[in-house]
């Protein structure tokens, strides 16, 4: 049980963030500017390749990128360990200035 309960809470606590930064000067002064939750099945298994234009973002709103980050949260990891990896969810975040 202990076993359990110490794996359940370092799953739980253990996020991953990978950010892409473009501008340093201004890539942690702004919240974001899109925001949007992708959902993985399988562990991506049979994943079809997903493009986005992450600059028509920044221009549609007459602004420039600073930051892409793609993030697994606390939230995303636990519906990973509910479904057992059925369904793996990871939020990309674009910061423009």
């Amino acid at each position: 049980m202990k076993a359990i309960i110490i794996s359940l809470s370092l799953l739980l606590s253990s996020c991953a963030t990978q950010s892409f930064v473009f501008d340093k000067k201004h890539y942690k002064s702004y919240a974001p500017t899109y925001t949007q939750i992708d959902s993985f099945f399988l562990g991506g298994i049979g994943q079809t390749t997903v493009t986005r234009e992450v600059d028509q973002i920044c221009t549609d709103k007459g602004k420039k990128i600073a930051s892409v980050k793609f993030k697994q949260t606390a939230s995303n990891i636990f519906f990973t360990a509910i479904t057992l990896g059925i369904y793996s969810p990871r939020t990309m975040e674009v910061h423009c200035i």
